[in-house]
């Protein structure tokens, strides 16, 4: 009810900006790296709108329904479930007496995006001590070969030059 107040106050020029038609779904898919499959389930589960169609039956999305897409790819990336958004979306339609709830929605969302995170950086911080190990294991090794080398005397880099050089290499491998 509240969107339709919002758009009947707007001018001829300012409602055809915002609703015009814009994009078809191969359009809208590419547009967002999703698959048309993607974009009707959206549409199917409630998370956008039902989408406009033109008289082949094809759909015809509007600039406000790709912010719309746009909103719902960027909570989708951050982990919020369906249901949640689906409710959430509903509940932006019923308008202004909803804000307190969506409002505890997103606070919900991004205490839970929180805790992921951190426990995320938990296991960014295992891999990266894990390479370490590796790195430093590695770099041990190396110089267990260094010192080896060293200790006969001449470097084998050295001899192998030496002996490329002399020509007495020819048949080294075999």
């Amino acid at each position: 009810i509240e969107i339709f107040r919002m758009i009947k106050a707007l001018s001829f020029n300012q409602y055809n900006l915002i609703w015009r038609e814009i994009m078809k779904i191969a359009e809208v898919s590419k547009k967002y790296g999703i698959s048309s499959d993607t974009l009707r389930y959206y549409e199917k589960t409630g998370l956008i709108p039902t989408i406009k169609r033109d008289a082949s039956g094809n759909r015809d999305y509007t600039e406000m329904d790709l912010k719309r897409i746009e909103f719902v790819i960027c909570m989708r990336n951050a982990g919020l479930p369906v249901q949640i958004l689906a409710e959430y979306m509903h509940l932006i339609l019923e308008g202004d007496e909803t804000i307190g709830i969506r409002k505890e929605i997103l606070i919900k969302q991004r205490a839970s995006l929180l805790a992921k995170m951190n426990d995320m950086q938990k296991s960014l911080d295992l891999l990266e001590y894990k390479i370490n190990v590796y790195e430093n294991a590695l770099l041990k090794k190396e110089k267990e070969i260094v010192d080896d080398l060293e200790m006969i005397g001449e470097s084998w880099i050295e001899k192998f030059w030496l002996r490329k050089a002399n020509g007495s290499l020819n048949n080294c491998c075999g």
